[in-house]
């Protein structure tokens, strides 16, 4: 069994927001909304992700390029966005690399009313050092709002 397909079982059979596997291990798991669990799995394990393959329930443009800038290499996701297809493919990740259970064109907010809104900051972005920093700004705006 790929990493790819043990991460992905793992997700679906634990009802869990992101998996990643490396080299045959569950080497992270989380569940929680939005972005946050791929943030503390980033902060947490760094480099050690590089390599690794993630399974995430929704993986938009902005979670595919956190993922990709953190050294993962294989994707999966049960919803996943046109944007973070065409952003993967761009940054040479071959499509053979990138599964997902429906393709939309865009991921929705938590209200399904509207595009998500990092869905709609990170739009017209492709640096993903540009994207942190966009990212990390509206994080910090909406905490202070909590």
């Amino acid at each position: 069994m790929s990493d790819l397909e043990l991460a992905k079982a793992y997700l679906l059979e634990n009802d869990l927001s992101i998996v990643i596997a490396k080299e045959g291990d569950i080497i992270a798991k989380e569940k929680g909304k939005g972005i946050n669990p791929l943030l503390i799995i980033i902060e947490k394990l760094g480099y050690k992700l590089k390599g690794a393959s993630i399974a995430d329930k929704i993986l938009g443009k902005a979670a595919a390029a956190l993922s990709l800038n953190a050294g993962i290499k294989y994707f999966y996701g049960s919803v996943v966005s046109e944007k973070a297809i065409e952003y993967l493919i761009h940054k040479k990740i071959n499509a053979e690399n990138i599964e997902a259970k429906t393709i939309v064109p865009y991921i929705l907010n938590h209200e399904q009313t509207d595009m998500c809104p990092l869905e709609k900051l990170t739009m017209g972005i492709e640096n993903v050092s540009d994207m942190k920093i966009v990212l990390k700004d509206f994080l910090s705006d909406k905490s202070k709002n909590v």
